[in-house]
C-alpha cells in the first residue's frame, strides 16, 4: 500500500512539471520556431514550393484565436503584440505554396501550450494587463 501511494504521488509529480505553464509578462515578444522542411507524411518538401508562416493569439478563457500576420509570412520569427488584457498562447500555422505561388495546403495550428511542439515540453503563453492610472488628488488632510 506504501509503494502504491508513492507511486501515484509520483504520477502526480510528474504530470505536474508536464503540464506546467509558464506565463511571460509582455505587451509585445519576439518568438521564433523551426522552419518546416518536411510534410505531414515524413517526405521532404519539393524544393519548388515554399513554406510561409501565420501567426496566431488564443485567448486562455474564451478560446478566441486572432490572427495577427495580414498576410503569411516566410520568416521563421514574428513579433507578438497583444492589444487586450489576458493570458494567451501563440499559434503556428504552416501554409505550403507551389512552384507558382499558388496555395496548396495547410498544417494545423501549432499552440504553445501543446507540450509537444515546444521544447522540452515546456509549454508557455503571454499575458498583458493594463496598469492602473496613476494616483491625482494628493493632498494633506
Amino acid at each position: 500500500m506504501r509503494r502504491a501511494i508513492i507511486v501515484g504521488l509520483m504520477v502526480l509529480a510528474i504530470m505536474g512539471i508536464v503540464y506546467a505553464q509558464t506565463w511571460y509578462p509582455v505587451d509585445s515578444r519576439v518568438v521564433g520556431w523551426t522552419p518546416v522542411t518536411l510534410l505531414a507524411d515524413g517526405n521532404p518538401i519539393p524544393p519548388d514550393n515554399v513554406i510561409k508562416y501565420d501567426v496566431y493569439v488564443k485567448h486562455e478563457i474564451t478560446g478566441v484565436e486572432t490572427k495577427l500576420t495580414p498576410q503569411p509570412i516566410l520568416e521563421t520569427e514574428y513579433s507578438v503584440t497583444l492589444a487586450e488584457e489576458g493570458k494567451y498562447w501563440v499559434g503556428i500555422l504552416a501554409l505550403r505554396y507551389g512552384p507558382e505561388g499558388d496555395y496548396r495546403a495547410s498544417s494545423e495550428i501549432s499552440w504553445t501550450n501543446d507540450p509537444l511542439v515546444v521544447p522540452n515540453g515546456e509549454t508557455w503563453g503571454l499575458t498583458m494587463w493594463w496598469s492602473p492610472a496613476n494616483v491625482g488628488g494628493i493632498a494633506p488632510k
